[in-house]
């Protein structure tokens, strides 16, 4: 997401699906050459979905850093899960199904 909020896209891309991302910049997690720029919702792809994944019971990325982002990407949508861990138990039908409908 740093990379495409930072370069312009020589052709669209079909959405940016992210999946228990650690919010560079929260509390023990602050490299700065990862941090997401201010402005990053106005610079990413607005005809693109975002569609931000996370599981309350994620063992390597806090929950809270979910609505970090949600609040930097209001335009986001948010799927939040109870009990699929930092890997998702290896099921990311829901994912594979966003990215086929291509929509959020």
């Amino acid at each position: 997401m740093k990379y495409l909020s930072e370069h312009a896209l020589k052709k669209p891309i079909g959405g940016i699906y992210i999946i228990a991302a650690p919010y560079w910049g929260a509390e023990d997690w602050n490299y700065e050459e990862y941090a997401l720029r201010e402005d990053v919702a106005s610079k990413l792809p607005q005809e693109s979905p975002i569609v931000l994944y996370h599981s309350r019971d994620d063992e390597t990325v806090p929950f809270t850093h979910l609505a970090l982002y949600a609040e930097r990407l209001p335009q986001a949508t948010v799927r939040e899960f109870e009990d699929r861990g930092h890997q998702f138990k290896n099921n990311l039908v829901e994912v594979a199904e966003d990215i086929k409908k291509g929509e959020h």
